[in-house]
């Protein structure tokens, strides 16, 4: 598992990261066994819906951007 974008995701209090709302550990983990790293999540936004149901917080816009 690739922790970094798994905590992007996810969150991580005892970093204070936030990550996104929605996203808990199931469908964080979800989404990277289906595309890998975040940045394959952020490539297939059209097809999140498929792995994890709907999910309208996820836009398609980078939080690091």
């Amino acid at each position: 598992m690739q922790v970094p974008d798994y905590k992007a995701m996810v969150g991580d209090a005892s970093d204070n990261v936030p990550g996104v709302t929605g996203i808990g550990p199931k469908n964080g983990h979800s989404l990277l066994a289906s595309y890998g790293s975040l940045d394959g999540v952020y490539s297939n936004l059209t097809n999140v819906n498929d792995v994890v149901g709907d999910m309208p917080a996820l836009g398609t816009q980078s939080p690091c951007a």
